[in-house]
């Protein structure tokens, strides 16, 4: 009888292998090679061109590293992430405490509130392209008879072309925060939040010890969600203002499709990937270590 038992486990776990086989192939095809392929370029001269693959060590790393253009990379990207983020949660945070109220017609106003977040990342940036031109741009309009002021050179100035993509950014994914925070707020119990005002807490007594407590874990994933992505950012700067003026604005993704596609040293490109790649782990990594010290805690 034991024997009859285990085999039919043993039948089972070939009969789940067997189904889950095509999920494990299709990522093996569509992450893992091109995975090993850009780790292999990182350390080869490879010439598309002629075909030819010299393996080189870490001399491709050594250079890029040695890069200004890198590093300036990175501090765009580093500078538009942080100050979009920190906008991003102030107004998502805002907006999700005033949902939590009764007001009229909250359905609507949630429909509205996340339509940015619905719109092609590619057609925001058209429409704030528009909204910040010089020339006939609406808001230097509103400015000029409002304020009297000249025209403002919003995407040619090294340092408002920055600003302006930081707009345009927290202006597209602040609804996707604010709906994330929302939700966590929806599953606070209410009796919580009732005990403490009976307790005499005040309102923002019950934001500071009660909620944002409750959200930690809800923060920190949706920042994790933001700040990888973040660090994709492309189609904004690349529109907007296609990196410039000069390279005030070229983004690490924006700088390995430069190396890439436009000079074709896809060893460099790999290179700088791997650059965003161990960012990308050393942000998850202080967000996770944030988990679990609010888990022994």
């Amino acid at each position: 009888m034991p024997n009859r038992l285990e085999d039919a486990e043993t039948e089972d776990r070939r009969v789940g292998w067997l189904f889950v086989s095509p999920a494990f192939i299709a990522l093996i095809l569509i992450a893992a090679l091109p995975f090993l392929f850009a780790l292999a370029t990182s350390f080869a001269s490879f010439d598309l061109r002629t075909g030819r693959w010299d393996w080189v060590g870490f001399k491709n790393y050594a250079n890029m590293l040695g890069q200004s253009r890198l590093w300036n990379a990175v501090w765009v990207t580093l500078h538009i992430s942080v100050i979009a983020l920190i906008l991003e949660f102030a107004i998502g945070f805002g907006l999700a405490l005033a949902l939590r109220e009764k007001i009229q017609l909250k359905k609507i106003f949630i429909v509205l509130l996340i339509l940015p977040a619905a719109v092609a990342p590619i057609a925001v940036a058209e429409i704030w392209k528009l909204i910040f031109n010089a020339d006939f741009g609406p808001l230097n309009y509103i400015l000029g008879e409002v304020f009297g002021m000249d025209p403002v050179v919003w995407l040619n100035d090294p340092t408002l072309s920055i600003y302006a993509i930081v707009i345009a950014e927290v202006w597209q994914w602040t609804p996707f925060v604010m709906l994330m925070l929302y939700s966590g707020m929806l599953g606070i119990p209410r009796e919580i939040l009732e005990a403490s005002s009976m307790d005499g807490a005040t309102y923002f007594e019950q934001v500071r010890f009660v909620i944002l407590p409750a959200l930690k874990p809800i923060i920190i994933v949706t920042l994790i969600i933001r700040s990888v992505d973040m660090l994709k950012l492309f189609e904004l700067p690349f529109i907007m203002t296609q990196g410039g003026p000069g390279s005030a604005t070229e983004t690490l993704s924006m700088y390995i499709y430069q190396l890439g596609f436009k000079f074709w040293k896809l060893p460099d490109a790999a290179v700088a990937t791997f650059v965003v790649m161990v960012i990308a782990i050393a942000l998850v990594s202080v967000y996770a270590r944030s988990i679990l010290k609010g888990d022994q805690s």
